[in-house]
């Protein structure tokens, strides 16, 4: 079903991050220096802070014995990649001979070793670098947050669920500072959600702890009662009573129960469509329609069919519409999806808005919306945010933002701006594709090689004959951002590549992306990574079984508006399904588009799915 769909993936990888900030005790007693035991730890310093302890480490270096400077080089490797600067650690560590290490230095080896393979998009090269959990017992218990940190993320990024969830379970048992064990904790959350009823049951066989079976059980009962709701807040009432004080209390309200969200449906029997089923949005309306049906056929029972209509808001005024819908029965309004008439409904008063309204665009305009009125869209903004997240939780720091020169690149390009600062990452250099085919100018200028040239330039100049000279590209940034088109997206890889940035990791949004596999064309994209719904990147995800279900019965589910299509299906869940998300909004619904969350201004917050390109192919992380 579209429902049993993983929950919230970028919080697992917003977490890692955070927590692989976190260091060990030096070992080391001849010199002090700052560690993130002193304050070093995630925050508006946080890469400046590491990079000057490596410069610090580096100093007592030159200044020490032999054994005692390599143990400080590789101090100055780890800040560098927990800095984000992973070309200087892998550069240092080339230095390091690990049989002349101490076994708490060869710990802290591993991890760092571990925590560049993953910056590389290499999980399983991480795990291998790791020790094994023996050898760690007997470390600080720093190392052991490290160690089953790293250990976490690459199981995750591995879709070893399972593994990854019983890793964060035993860090959450080591971890001190607040918002480590509030993120580690969602990490948990969203981990369950994606096993399936047999894992989990299978996992609360097994374990004899009391914290663990509390998680467990309390997955289970989510998966088992999330289509009735009303049996869900009694089953999350039995569980409370069970465990008081676990922490999974912190993902329920504190009083279970519908009585403030009593006036949103849970099983609306009439519902309007408000679609412009003529005119030039026609098409897009007629996805959405069509995976609204195709999402309701499956789940409509002769003992529960709800009557649908449609209007046609392109043939009137969106207002007389709704209370057109309104005194003709309808208990829930689905649209409308031009941006203008959102808007208008959206500026209604609380008394004109007494039926709900699942609008399917939003508005900025739209500043406080009666409280019976939300906006699901598929949203560029949000796509963007998710992306920047990922690519911050992956360690990266300090960014360029590649976007189409129009208004639909700078939208984006704002809100990978501000999601990105928001995080205390740096913002090096914004670029707009110009509006020719031919990017190579572009992409050199961004990558500032003519400056490279002209160094070069100088020096022969200076020395009086040619030296043997290859360019560079600049070293101040670690990640692209980018939105592009497919066709742009195919152009732009290969001359990264040319350009001397084949190591540059690139982060896009969905729109890369055509959304039918054809290696042929994208395998000019290897390496790319893009986040996207899990009606199209995700084979093994069970709403890929219902994709297919769908495709079979219904016409024109690919090409330009299948993305439309899972807008449409989710729709039709969230109709039954918006009071829940209503009152557990920390727990997500699962659905076709994204992990789906309430956030601010009543806008659904889908939280994505995220792939590499390989051989032409997305393959899920």
């Amino acid at each position: 079903m579209i429902q049993n769909q993983r929950q919230g993936f970028y919080l697992f990888l917003a977490l890692g991050l955070s927590l692989l900030l976190m260091s060990c005790s030096t070992g080391l007693k001849t010199r002090s220096a700052p560690t993130p035991e002193q304050g070093l730890t995630p925050s508006q310093q946080q890469t400046a802070d590491y990079q000057k302890s490596a410069a610090h480490y580096l100093n007592l270096a030159a200044e020490s014995s032999p054994t005692q400077a390599m143990e400080y080089r590789l101090l100055a490797a780890d800040m560098f990649a927990q800095a984000g600067v992973f070309h200087h650690a892998e550069s240092l560590l080339d230095q390091i001979n690990p049989t002349e290490l101490s076994s708490d230095m060869q710990l802290r080896l591993a991890c760092t070793q571990a925590q560049l393979m993953l910056s590389k998009g290499e999980p399983q090269a991480a795990l291998d670098k790791l020790p094994l959990p023996h050898e760690i017992m007997q470390s600080s218990r720093d190392i052991q947050r490290r160690y089953l940190t790293l250990k976490a993320l690459a199981h995750s990024r591995l879709n070893n669920e399972s593994e990854s969830v019983q890793t964060r379970l035993k860090l959450d048992e080591l971890l001190l500072e607040p918002t480590q064990i509030r993120l580690n904790r969602e990490a948990i959350w969203q981990g369950l959600n994606y096993l399936s009823d047999s894992t989990l049951i299978k996992l609360n066989q097994l374990t004899q702890s009391t914290n663990e079976h509390g998680w467990y059980e309390l997955a289970i009962i989510n998966k088992q009662y999330h289509t009735r709701p009303h049996s869900l807040s009694e089953q999350f009432s039995v569980w409370r009573q069970q465990y008081p004080t676990h922490p999974g209390n912190e993902f329920l309200p504190k009083h279970v129960g519908f009585t403030h969200v009593s006036e949103l449906p849970s099983n609306p029997q009439r519902i309007a469509l408000l679609l412009p089923m003529s005119g030039k949005l026609s098409g897009p309306a007629n996805a959405i329609r069509d995976g609204f049906l195709a999402s309701y056929y499956q789940t409509a029972t002769q003992s529960a069919q709800p009557q649908i209509k449609i209007y046609d808001s392109a043939t009137g005024h969106i207002h007389q519409l709704y209370e057109q819908a309104v005194n003709e029965g309808a208990e829930f309004i689905v649209g409308p999806l031009e941006k203008e008439a959102v808007l208008t409904l959206g500026q209604l008063s609380e008394t004109q808005i007494r039926t709900p309204v699942l609008a399917l665009n939003h508005h900025d305009g739209i500043r406080t919306p009666p409280s019976q009125f939300f906006q699901f869209s598929l949203s560029p903004e949000n796509e963007a945010r998710v992306v920047a997240r990922k690519a911050f939780a992956d360690g990266h720091r300090r960014a360029a933002i590649l976007v189409p020169n129009n208004a639909w690149g700078e939208r984006i390009a704002t809100a990978f701006k501000s999601e990105w600062t928001n995080q205390d990452g740096q913002i090096i250099q914004v670029t707009k594709l110009p509006s020719t085919k031919d990017y190579s100018i572009t992409v050199r200028d961004l990558l500032n090689i003519d400056e490279s040239q002209k160094r070069a330039n100088d020096i022969n100049a200076l020395i009086g004959e040619k030296a043997k000279f290859e360019p560079r590209r600049r070293q101040d940034i670690d990640v692209i951002l980018m939105a592009a088109s497919p066709e742009q997206a195919r152009q732009l890889r290969p001359l990264f590549n040319f350009y001397y940035a084949s190591d540059l990791p690139i982060y896009a949004t969905s729109s890369v992306y055509s959304g039918k596999v054809d290696p042929a064309k994208d395998n000019d994209m290897n390496g790319l990574i893009f986040c996207d719904m899990p009606w199209i990147l995700d084979k093994q995800h069970p709403v890929h079984s219902t994709r297919e279900e769908i495709q079979a019965n219904m016409a024109h589910t690919d090409g330009q508006y299948q993305r439309l299509y899972a807008l449409g299906a989710d729709a039709h869940i969230l109709v039954e399904q918006l009071s829940r998300l209503t009152q557990y909004h920390r727990m997500g619904l699962p659905a076709a588009t994204g992990t789906l969350y309430l956030g601010s201004n009543h806008r659904i917050e889908r939280h994505l799915k995220c792939a590499k390109i390989e051989k032409g192919i997305p393959h899920p992380l």
